[in-house]
């Protein structure tokens, strides 16, 4: 995803996220302006007409740049079958959608979605007064109307307070894009081989509610499997989601509020709605993915039951310790092993040269430093970023200071990556590590300018670059093992100017 766009100055080689249609009368400066703001800050490319005047030919620009978008937003608004200019819309997203793949998200704001697919009420009175004078398109548009209407979306009956509809939209949206962007290539080395096996173990076609567990050490790679089955399956289900971070949230902000998201996710229905959950996911075959689970207690407090999914459903459970698997009395575990070690130097290979062949010297030097990372994929890539444009020499003397270290272990290998950041990228380190783990973006980068007083953006980059940080749903966040490596440093230097007698 990019940085966001209007269509004022158009391309026709640039590519949109989402394209989002509607009828400027009803919503422009209300609902879809809130709209494409919340898909802005989390750097979704939207396509918004904001400066094309209207009339009763479509403009070609338009019509391009539904072609070139990810995802249709269509806000159903009670005057948007009065315009012929939208319905024209309307059919091109639809021939993109069955041509293309196109994904459409229906938002029926102010109307009813019996009345957009029958055409009926005061929405079909607009339609009528059109196909009064355009009868040869009539049909086209009933057609498009109807079969879109039909398509699971968003309703402001329903999700009746305006910010929070918006909000989940934005989210909706953003999910859809993530698990539509591919994973690199180098991503998934040594990867393939899990993926087969795990899939096979979710049964897709079997009618069946089950629970699969994913468990293994940290940094070994369960999220990153985990994410790329949801990408080649959630297709296949009626409602889907995929919560990352469980235990971190848990013990920031609590199980309340997340067990609030998980509901709306899966039924598009407001989270302060008094209808169970039962009866909001009534027989809906769900896919949920809970990633990073501490214990047992939390999966049945967030969604209760298996009872109230229907058939097909798949609840998914990724952990560190398989002990929470057996306590949540999952139906099939599979461990996630580390990679072998011709698997484990190409993926290091692959972080520290790219696309270089690294040549002899280098080679046996990557063979060295492989050994200390265990075959933990998170550590290869920090290892490789680390040394990557380093001389030979450079490697030689990281690789003493880790072959002199006693027991050396991962956050002893994670300091010496630390120690090897410039002094502003140290200072920006430490503040994620200490307080701002999971905080939006643009958060962390005014309390880092007013704790520093330096812009952090150059700063941010550089540690992303290094995978030291993720911007994930425009949150920084820091993986365990750096941020216990950090906080361990800052507890070290506090202890050091901490008088004695205190």
């Amino acid at each position: 995803m990019a940085a966001s766009s209007s269509s004022s100055g158009i391309s026709l080689e640039e590519k949109y996220d989402v394209f989002l249609s509607f009828r400027g009368e009803d919503t422009r400066l209300g609902f879809t302006s809130h709209l494409y703001s919340a898909l802005t800050k989390r750097n979704v490319r939207a396509f918004l007409d904001d400066q094309l005047i209207r009339g009763e030919h479509i403009n070609p620009s338009l019509l391009n740049a539904i072609e070139r978008s990810k995802i249709a937003v269509i806000v159903f608004s009670p005057g948007y079958a009065s315009s012929t200019w939208c319905l024209e819309e309307l059919v091109q997203i639809v021939r993109c959608k069955k041509e293309q793949g196109q994904i459409v998200i229906p938002v029926f704001y102010h109307v009813e979605p019996r009345h957009v697919r029958r055409q009926s009420g005061s929405f079909g009175d607009e339609f009528a007064k059109l196909e009064e004078r355009f009868m040869e398109q009539a049909d086209q548009w009933r057609t498009a109307l109807t079969e879109v209407a039909t398509l699971s979306g968003w309703d402001s009956d329903v999700v009746r307070h305006e910010a929070v509809l918006v909000q989940q939209i934005a989210s909706d949206v953003y999910d859809k894009l993530n698990y539509l962007s591919p994973v690199k290539d180098k991503e998934l080395v040594g990867v393939k081989k899990h993926i087969d096996k795990i899939e096979s173990l979710l049964c897709i076609g079997s009618k069946d509610v089950f629970t699969v567990g994913i468990w293994g050490t940290v940094g070994v790679g369960k999220s990153t499997v985990a994410s790329v089955i949801y990408r080649r399956v959630y297709g296949q289900f009626d409602r889907y989601c995929f919560i990352d971070n469980v235990r971190q949230r848990a013990q920031r902000s609590g199980l309340i509020s997340l067990r609030e998201e998980i509901l709306s996710s899966i039924t598009f229905v407001d989270k302060n709605s008094p209808v169970s959950t039962k009866e909001k996911s009534g027989s809906k075959k769900v896919f949920m993915v809970f990633d990073d689970v501490k214990q047992s207690g939390q999966i049945e407090f967030l969604i209760g039951g298996l009872d109230l999914f229907g058939p097909g459903s798949r609840i998914v459970i990724i952990t560190r310790q398989e002990k929470v698997l057996t306590d949540c009395r999952v139906d099939k575990i599979y461990k996630v092993e580390g990679l072998l070690h011709a698997e484990a130097l190409m993926l290091f290979n692959s972080y520290a040269f790219g696309d270089h062949n690294p040549g002899e010297r280098y080679s046996e030097l990557s063979t060295r430093v492989i050994v200390h990372a265990k075959g933990v994929p998170f550590i290869l890539k920090i290892l490789g970023c680390f040394l990557s444009g380093k001389r030979p020499q450079d490697w030689e003397s990281t690789l003493n200071i880790i072959e002199g270290i006693p027991n050396v272990t991962f956050p002893k290998i994670l300091k010496i990556c630390y120690d090897g950041l410039e002094g502003r990228e140290k200072k920006i380190f430490l503040d994620i590590a200490s307080l701002l783990n999971g905080v939006d973006k643009d958060l962390v980068e005014r309390t880092l300018q007013a704790r520093n007083n330096f812009p952090p953006e150059k700063g941010i980059n550089a540690l992303a670059n290094k995978h030291l940080i993720t911007i994930t749903n425009n949150k920084v966040v820091m993986h365990d093992l750096l941020q216990k490596t950090g906080r361990e440093i800052v507890w070290h230097k506090c202890s050091k100017i901490t008088p004695s007698h205190l």
